[in-house]
C-alpha cells in the first residue's frame, strides 16, 4: 500500500496546526496580587433584618433613587475588585442622618470585573447581584462616620421595580427571607405607597 496519502494527510494536518494561535504560556500572578483571570466568589456575612418595619427603623437615610454611573477598582492589594455606584435620588422617605437631604450619593459593594495590565480580576459577589442601571430601586442605607451611606444589610436593603411594574428583592432567591418570599412580585405602587406613609 502507497504511503503517499499517509504523507498528504500530515502535511495538511501540520498546515491546519500552523494556523492555530500558539498556547498562551502561564503567567506569574504579581506580587501580593491574584493570577490571571482569576474568579473569586464572594459570602459576605449579614446580620439578618427581619421585616420591612426593622429595615424601615434601623436606616438613616430611605430612598427612591436609580444607578447612573458605576466603575469598578482594583484594591489597593489586588485581592478583590469594589464596584463604585453613583445613585441618583429621585425620592426621599427618611432622612435622619446629619447633613441635607442628598441629591446623590455613592455606595460601594465588593465584586464586579478589573482588567490591570496583564492581571483580570473577576470577582462573583454571590448575594450581592450587579445593580441594574436606571430602573428605579427602593434603597435603605445607614449613614458612615464619613457623611456618606452603606447599604442596610447588603441585598436586604434593595428593592428593584421591574418592567411590568412588579417589586423584586436585589436578594438572590436562594437566600431569600420571609419578606421576599411573602412581597416579591407585589405591586411596585403599594411598596411606594407604604415608603411615603413612614411605612
Amino acid at each position: 500500500m502507497s504511503s503517499f496519502p499517509r504523507i498528504r494527510g500530515l502535511l495538511a494536518l501540520a498546515a491546519v496546526s500552523a494556523l492555530l494561535p500558539a498556547p498562551v504560556p502561564a503567567q506569574k500572578p504579581p506580587e501580593g496580587g491574584s493570577s490571571l483571570g482569576v474568579r473569586r466568589f464572594v459570602r459576605p456575612e449579614q446580620p439578618n433584618i427581619a421585616g420591612m418595619r426593622e429595615r424601615w427603623a434601623a436606616s438613616d437615610l430611605v430612598i427612591l433613587g436609580r444607578v447612573v454611573d458605576e466603575r469598578a477598582e482594583l484594591a489597593a492589594d489586588k485581592r478583590t475588585v469594589w464596584t463604585y455606584y453613583t445613585l441618583e435620588v429621585l425620592q426621599v422617605f427618611k432622612h435622619a442622618g446629619s447633613g441635607p437631604e442628598p441629591k446623590s450619593l455613592n455606595i460601594t459593594v465588593e465584586g464586579g470585573n478589573v482588567a490591570d495590565g496583564e492581571l483580570v480580576l473577576s470577582v462573583v459577589n454571590e448575594v450581592f447581584p450587579p445593580l441594574p442601571w436606571v430602573r428605579e430601586h427602593v434603597f435603605f442605607l445607614r449613614q458612615n462616620e464619613d457623611g456618606g451611606y452603606r447599604l442596610l444589610g447588603g441585598a436586604q436593603g434593595v428593592f428593584r421595580h421591574d418592567a411590568q411594574g412588579l417589586m423584586r428583592c436585589h436578594l438572590p432567591k436562594p437566600s431569600w427571607d420571609f419578606l421576599c418570599r411573602s412581597r416579591d412580585g407585589t405591586k411596585w405602587e403599594d411598596l411606594i405607597k407604604d415608603m411615603r406613609d413612614k411605612y
